[in-house]
């Protein structure tokens, strides 16, 4: 990416959303330095709303993925779900077509609200970029994932 076309996403960001220059400043350094960036505000602040403008822009619309966890969530509707010929077979392999390990840039809204389950196999996507995928371990393409909640996690319960 030249550095001309990020000055030129990061105008139209800070064109399209009020006074969220510093946010834009976060989610771009983020993207080229291949990390992720969690945003923690008030709702309707925009956070999702630049996620995905930051995706239109850079044209990953069909390489991103989008989530909104919840207490309910499974592990399914970020890693994909079980394929029965693999559970037939005693292989635990996921589907993980336009799921989160095949993505290249991720928002995941309210990821504080996700179980053990959800949080604790984000964390080997998110840090090392694998998956664990049945008896296979995949290396995940991701360049930049997203957090947003409306909270700071409650510190008393980990």
């Amino acid at each position: 990416m030249t550095q001309n076309k990020i000055a030129n996403i990061r105008k139209a960001l800070d064109l399209s959303l009020i006074e969220r220059s510093q946010e834009v400043d976060i989610l771009l350094t983020s993207l080229l330095a291949n990390e992720n960036a969690l945003l923690i505000g008030e709702p309707g602040l925009g956070k999702s709303l630049l996620t995905r403008r930051m995706v239109e822009c850079l044209d990953f619309a069909d390489k991103s993925f989008e989530v909104l966890i919840t207490k309910t969530s499974e592990p399914d509707e970020l890693f994909g779900p079980y394929t029965l010929e693999a559970v037939k077979s005693g292989n635990y392999k996921r589907d993980t077509t336009d799921m989160l390990p095949e993505s290249h840039v991720a928002f995941i809204d309210e990821v504080f609200n996700g179980s053990g389950a959800i949080l604790n196999n984000l964390l080997t996507i998110l840090n090392e970029r694998k998956c664990r995928n049945g008896r296979a371990v995949l290396d995940c393409p991701l360049k930049c994932a997203v957090g947003a909640s409306n909270i700071w996690p409650d510190s008393s319960s980990g």
